[in-house]
């Protein structure tokens, strides 16, 4: 029987379909993100962002850093811009992207990262919603986020405010102990290799909030200049800040290694000493310590009691008086420290000379003015 062609030519194109349904599937291209046209020729669109992760930088004022990463649907679609707003406490980041109209373009996705600075200085303390084409986080800033700005005019009184900088980031400490004002200066004016404020820290900005945007302050009295100190209290301001409970309460003291003396402001200065001695150690247990006035006034104080308290307080004769001011005139600062070689009981004596003359001191110098307040620190006290 003879077959019609048209039935041939049926029988053909259904076996044909029956084969390619039991081949395999073929895959559908990746859906592109939404784009539209625009009179440049190009498509605009948002980029899929998968995930984002935030960053707060140790510096002050505080940086603040979000990393978008995602897949750009094809070969072809590139990055255009990145726009950030701010509304309250939510930023809103808008990375978009551009590809060409009708280009041939490979179909596999291309990962993409972008870091993203968000505009947080002039922030108050606070928690903040960042949300970067609809993948969501949050950030807290722990202080308001704003430099530090000009010393307090007003409320200090009696002692120095000494601004430091610490890898970008400022503070400030308010002092009163004779001692340590004596040390600042001096740092200022090129003299001294103590540069590292160790002082105890406490709570609250200060005095005046001289210490502001911190809510910590070191106490003026309980404050030296150090060469080298222990590694548990080193840290940055904003460090100390975000670790604040631990720094007060377990630590106790805070000690930046890396502390420069920007500037030192002098408040109604009081009497500065011109020459201050301290004697600590012996088998005897001495802690004594001494402080002279250009002027002769005299305070004797004994550390060794709990609390500790002053001796005596007078003047000096006509004699030491004239010995003290020949010394001031003449020398330049200087400050010294003797330890004695035995293992225990180590007599440690440090003496600070405020000199104002322009010579260097000789060692008979110095060893002349220990031995001078050696014997008014025992004139006075009696021992």
């Amino acid at each position: 029987m003879r077959r019609h062609p048209w039935t041939i030519l049926t029988l053909f194109l259904l076996a044909a379909g029956l084969l390619a349904a039991c081949g395999p599937t073929a895959t559908p291209a990746p859906t592109p993100a939404p784009t539209q046209p625009g009179d440049d020729g190009v498509l605009h669109g948002e980029a899929n962002v998968d995930e984002i992760g935030i960053q707060i930088l140790e510096s002050f004022p505080v940086q603040v850093h979000v990393v978008a990463r995602g897949n750009l649907s094809d070969g072809c679609t590139e990055i255009d811009e990145v726009r950030q707003e701010r509304t309250g406490q939510t930023f809103q980041v808008t990375i978009t992207t551009i590809r060409p109209s009708g280009a041939v373009c490979t179909e596999a996705l291309v990962p993409f990262e972008e870091t993203i600075a968000l505009e947080v200085l002039g922030l108050e303390a606070g928690t903040y919603t960042v949300d970067a084409n609809g993948v969501t986080g949050t950030f807290e800033l722990t202080v308001d986020n704003v430099p530090v700005g000009e010393p307090p005019s007003g409320g200090l009184s009696g002692g120095v405010l000494a601004t430091f900088d610490v890898n970008g980031e400022a503070f400030r400490v308010w002092v009163t102990n004779p001692r340590t004002i004596q040390q600042l200066l001096g740092l200022a004016s090129g003299e001294g290799a103590a540069n590292i404020p160790n002082g105890r820290i406490q709570r609250g900005p200060g005095l005046a909030d001289y210490n502001l945007p911190w809510s910590w302050h070191l106490d003026p009295e309980d404050i030296e200049m150090a060469e080298m100190t222990a590694e548990v209290c080193d840290g940055t301001p904003s460090y100390v800040e975000a670790h604040l409970d631990e720094f007060v309460d377990t630590v106790g003291r805070y000690c930046p290694w890396s502390a420069r003396l920007v500037s030192v402001d002098v408040h109604d200065p009081p009497a500065l000493p011109a020459l201050t001695w301290h004697r600590e150690g012996g088998i005897a247990g001495f802690c004594d310590d001494l402080s002279i006035d250009a002027a002769g006034m005299v305070d004797a104080a004994s550390c060794a009691g709990d609390p500790s308290g002053t001796v005596a307080h007078g003047r000096l004769d006509d004699a030491r008086l004239g010995q003290l001011q020949g010394w001031i005139e003449t020398l330049r600062p200087f400050e010294v420290e003797q330890t004695d070689d035995a293992v225990a009981d180590a007599m440690t004596i440090r003496l600070v000379f405020a000199g104002q003359g322009t010579a260097e001191p000789t060692d008979a110098d110095r060893a002349a003015i220990l031995e001078f307040a050696a014997e008014v620190y025992a004139a006075f006290s009696g021992g």
